[in-house]
């Protein structure tokens, strides 16, 4: 917190200290924390990191909705790990291929140029390990964990960035090189159009069974936590505003905990 601190005086002095105190004065007030709180909309692990949240929301002239953002940060986390885990980007990584597949694509708009080539490592990973083919089930639920204002070491140039995390369950089957690019990318469509389903689940919790929530991006059978999985995935994602100030968010770090090899499949 005091690094937060530091950096909304050095960029800006006290002018703007008083100004981001104005704003969570208004926008912040105690029973509207306590009801981001108990909504699941932040949980952060003690009381500097929510400090942290909610300075870094008021350091835009416009203070950043934190609902919206919780919204989109989990639609848009829900299509980045379709797209990790797909068959495309799964053979693209292992094989090393010159031809350009959708999953990549969409990795490369909308990661930072910093994690674009971890993601890449890290489906290579996964399939030398033999990992399989994992299957992400949809996101119940996500929280904002984490928040901070920064300076760009490369540019100088000044950032917001919020830290999701959230669980969800998968299942895994024995990797197979894929040779069919056309069948591939019909594939990838068919996850991005079950992530947009699953995105739109009211959180609501762990015991919420209606149908919709079980929609699984990657088209077939649904990932049921209590069957079907295999276990759970934990992940913890960075969004960062954009370079040019403006509040288009960029994924800048992704840590997926979990995953298990197929012979301590039960």
């Amino acid at each position: 917190m005091l690094r937060q601190l530091y950096n909304i005086v050095f960029t800006g002095g006290f002018t703007r200290v008083s100004n981001v105190h104005a704003r969570l004065a208004e926008k912040f007030s105690v029973p509207a924390v306590d009801q981001l709180m108990l909504d699941g909309v932040i949980r952060p692990k003690n009381t500097s990191r929510a400090m942290c949240i909610l300075t870094t929301a008021c350091v835009p002239d416009t203070p950043i909705d934190l609902r919206d953002f919780q919204s989109g940060a989990k639609h848009a986390l829900q299509h980045t790990l379709a797209h990790v885990f797909s068959p495309a980007m799964v053979d693209f990584a292992v094989n090393q291929s010159d031809e350009a597949v959708t999953a990549d694509t969409y990795l490369q708009d909308t990661c930072t140029s910093r994690l674009h080539p971890k993601l890449i490592a890290f489906c290579a990973n996964i399939a030398k390990k033999n990992e399989g083919l994992v299957t992400p089930g949809p996101i119940h639920e996500l929280a904002i964990v984490d928040g901070e204002f920064n300076v760009d070491d490369d540019d100088n140039s000044e950032y917001v960035a919020l830290t999701v995390a959230c669980n969800l369950p998968y299942k895994n089957e024995p990797y197979e090189k894929e040779g069919n690019t056309v069948e591939l990318e019909q594939r990838i469509v068919a996850a991005s159009d079950a992530a947009d389903s699953a995105s739109g689940v009211t959180v609501e919790g762990p015991k919420q069974d209606d149908q919709a929530s079980k929609a699984t991006p990657g088209g077939g059978t649904p990932v049921d936590a209590a069957t079907d999985a295999t276990g759970k995935l934990f992940v913890f994602a960075t969004f960062r505003s954009d370079a040019g100030g403006d509040l288009d968010w960029r994924l800048q770090d992704l840590r997926i905990t979990g995953v298990k090899p197929l012979q301590q499949k039960a």
